[in-house]
């Protein structure tokens, strides 16, 4: 209890007032993001994806010709999430970045109350329940780590799949006390519902009995707890089987065999756990993209220290069943995610976003052990700094990575701090990408060239867009030297530019974007002839032309080659050209 001005705040409540403190926290420190673009994936899901989606039986059953749609992404919830910001927004079409951005935040907002209010529940046996509460939920709305949950468009699922989890947790308790069936029916549709946000929400079905188990009761036990507890977890099992009816009818799997031997797998699940256990506390230095397993001292030293404190903790009875309930939320809920560092799921076999969930247990540890100390006099005013001190430094990394979120240049440029990342060519790629998309075309030569060195791996196919894609840099910039009458500047970039696109189009016959590119080149040097030499370069049109026809043959629906082909067409009309 402490005094501000005449009013007496007292710390054992856990009134629902408190919640403010921690919604506000989560709502200010996010709202940056509304002034956000697309990064990364949200680009790709935008653009390539969504618009296939329109009505509400394409969320179970994907169209056909959604790219990079994989047979094991069951994700209906997120979908129907992605369709219901269509409709706020009133498009049918993209969703403003605004809008995307500002559902993510209120998923997370609603995360945090929902926290709050489990917290209230699982604290009822501690004296300054409502500190506990507060600490915990505070924590978890401005953990560093939750960053790329909030931030990500296309990375939503961890977040809705934890906020109708986290309502589930809540519900089952409600059931067990009261007896309502309310409760019990909401229970089983928070869970069916965070099941198809993401394969996460199957760690209820584990959490839940020890959750009712160990957790305390409220005013009085009720009759047959027990009993309760069967009937709640029957119903549970029966969502679970629906769950998995529903998704194999569809034809969806559970992703690829792994090619990892038993000892490999083996040696990835300890170097992913040793990693989200340090993540979990110290999450500096962040990144978003990981590409392997990191093995580092840090991650070593969290598997040794992590049991010997757990097991300190568990020798205290009155420690035991809070201990008991973080750890089954942390280990249960992380665990499904463990499954994709050794089958080939994701890109990444590990990433900040899958904490999300397994965190709630750690942020409500913390606000457990808070409440303990501050119990003891003498450590309230250590208790209440190390509070403080987290929070400020919490709240500062997590508004810090918002930052990094506010475009795709600046989200690439973040990770290019990560050594690792030196000769990934899938980041070199991203990077060249973006920097292009800003318009720093020299900055995005350069990256295109170092894919080339023998440093960074690569397939033939690879290799030869890549030289595409430096080609039609070269174009981009002799397009503007055009466009400035600087024709030999033009001619020069040229010069560079097409011997890369023809011999992408010579070594990549099947595929039509080298033959579109290769035809833009042909049709500017054609167009630079008649500007600055006064000459009609008929068979460089002509060239152009074919090329143009045979990326049509591969792709009808190619704009760029239709609007390419008809300029050639117009230019060739224009001087008594017969196409050909």
């Amino acid at each position: 209890m402490f005094e501000v001005g005449k009013m007496r705040v007292e710390l054992k409540d856990t009134s629902p007032l408190w919640a403010l403190f921690p919604v506000l926290a989560a709502v200010l420190f996010s709202i940056t993001l509304l002034k956000a673009g697309l990064v990364w994936d949200d680009i790709i899901f935008e653009s390539r994806q969504l618009p296939y989606f329109k009505t509400i039986s394409d969320a179970f059953i994907a169209p056909d010709g959604v790219e990079s749609l994989t047979s094991f992404y069951f994700r209906p919830v997120v979908l129907l999430s992605y369709m219901l910001d269509q409709w706020l927004a009133s498009s049918d079409g993209f969703i403003p970045a605004a809008m995307a951005h500002g559902a993510n935040v209120a998923y997370h907002v609603i995360s945090t109350f929902l926290l709050y209010w489990l917290a209230s529940l699982l604290f009822r046996g501690s004296t300054y329940r409502g500190l506990a509460a507060l600490v915990a939920t505070l924590i978890f709305a401005l953990h560093p780590i939750h960053a790329e949950t909030v931030m990500n468009i296309s990375g939503r699922s961890d977040g809705l799949a934890t906020m109708f989890f986290l309502a589930a947790l809540v519900a089952a308790i409600l059931w067990r006390d009261k007896g309502k069936w309310l409760a019990a029916i909401a229970t089983i549709i928070f869970i069916f519902l965070s099941l198809l946000a993401k394969e996460i929400g199957i760690s209820a079905l584990f959490v839940i009995p020890v959750l009712l188990y160990f957790s305390p009761y409220g005013d009085c036990v009720p009759e047959k707890p027990l009993r309760r507890l069967l009937i709640l977890m029957a119903l549970i099992c029966l969502a679970v089987a629906l769950y998995f009816a529903i998704r194999m009818g569809f034809g969806f799997n559970l992703g690829a065999e792994s090619s990892f031997s038993f000892g490999e797998k083996v040696i990835r699940l300890v170097g992913a756990l040793g990693y989200y256990l340090r993540k979990s506390i110290f999450v500096w230095p962040q990144s978003h993209f990981m590409p392997n397993i990191p093995f580092s001292w840090g991650d070593i030293a969290a598997l040794v220290i992590t049991p010997v404190l757990l097991f300190f903790m568990l020798l205290k009875k009155e420690h035991r069943a809070t201990g008991l309930i973080c750890c089954a939320i942390f280990a249960l809920g992380l665990a499904p995610s463990l499954l994709v560092a050794i089958k080939p799921l994701a890109a990444t076999p590990v990433a900040e976003r899958y904490l999300y969930l397994p965190s709630v247990g750690v942020c409500l540890l913390i606000g457990y052990f808070a409440s303990r100390f501050w119990e003891i006099g003498s450590l309230r005013i250590a208790t209440l700094v190390v509070v403080a001190l987290l929070t400020a430094v919490y709240g500062y990394s997590y508004y810090e990575r918002t930052q990094v979120w506010h475009s795709n240049l600046s989200f690439w440029q973040d990770i290019e701090r990560n050594p690792q990342m030196a000769n990934n060519r899938m980041f070199l790629n991203n990077l060249a990408e973006a920097y292009l998309t800003d318009g720093q075309r020299i900055k995005a030569l350069t990256y295109y060239e170092r894919m080339l060195t023998p440093q960074v791996q690569k397939t033939p196919f690879e290799t030869e867009m890549i030289k595409y894609s430096i080609g039609i840099v070269h174009v981009e910039i002799a397009e503007e030297k055009y466009d400035e009458n600087k024709y030999a500047e033009a001619s020069a970039q040229l010069k560079e530019a097409l011997p890369l696109l023809e011999g992408a189009a010579v070594r990549l016959p099947s595929t039509p974007i080298v033959h579109k590119g290769y035809a833009l080149g042909l049709l500017l040097r054609g167009k630079i002839s008649l500007s600055a030499e006064r000459r009609l370069d008929e068979n460089t049109l002509y060239q152009a032309r074919k090329h143009c026809l045979i990326a049509l043959s591969m792709d009808r629906e190619s704009q760029l080659a239709r609007d390419t082909l008809a300029e050639i067409d117009a230019i060739l009309a224009r001087y008594g050209a017969t196409a050909r």
